[in-house]
């Protein structure tokens, strides 16, 4: 029995390996990616890149490993690497909402790096505006995500639009509401900021 379950996949599918991934370079593609996740679960997000980097030379028109690479890059600080690959995921399936909402995050990231660093109110806003639009599009295809309300919420927020903000304040809380009460200083925080 032991003998048996030598020959099982090592995707971790269960099936046996003439099932699943039997060529080389299929095998190749799920080592590249298991080392990706090793690498980024342990904090080391560059060298995961790396990986992420020669997995998508494999399969130029996989848009889950760009959208996987870009969230790498960001995570090693490289937001313009980042969008770049995130963009590379939309051009491989126009589709797929992941890479519209990780656009408008690390959008909203940038955002907030150049407020951080004094820039002027123009560039921030046209940023927040554009991370809106990434948000909004991503929200078309998954109305259901409520990060991605959340997420609206501060790139509403950004750009004084309160109304818009409180609606997806509502809808992210109906979406997934909190585990545990929220606490009243926070609550009364929440309401004047939205009323």
């Amino acid at each position: 029995m032991a003998e048996r379950n030598q020959h099982l996949c090592p995707c971790g599918s269960g099936k046996r390996m003439k099932q699943c991934c039997r060529t080389p370079v299929k095998a190749g593609k799920i080592a590249l990616e298991a080392e990706a996740r090793r690498l980024s679960e342990s904090g080391q997000h560059a060298a995961a890149c790396e990986s992420l980097e020669r997995r998508a030379a494999l399969s130029p028109n996989n848009p889950m490993i760009w959208n996987d690479l870009g969230n790498q890059y960001a995570a090693a600080g490289q937001l313009d690497k980042a969008i770049a690959a995130l963009n590379r995921a939309l051009q491989a399936d126009p589709n797929y909402p992941v890479p519209l909402y990780n656009l408008g995050v690390h959008t909203l990231a940038r955002c907030a790096e150049l407020r951080t660093s004094g820039a002027a109110t123009a560039e921030t806003e046209e940023l927040a505006w554009e991370a809106i639009g990434y948000l909004n599009t991503s929200l078309a295809k998954d109305p259901d995500n409520a990060a991605c309300h959340q997420s609206l919420v501060t790139a509403y927020g950004l750009v004084n639009q309160p109304g818009n903000a409180r609606t997806h304040m509502v809808e992210a809380l109906r979406l997934a509401p909190p585990s545990a009460p929220l606490p009243t200083r926070l609550l009364k925080k929440v309401t004047r900021l939205f009323s």
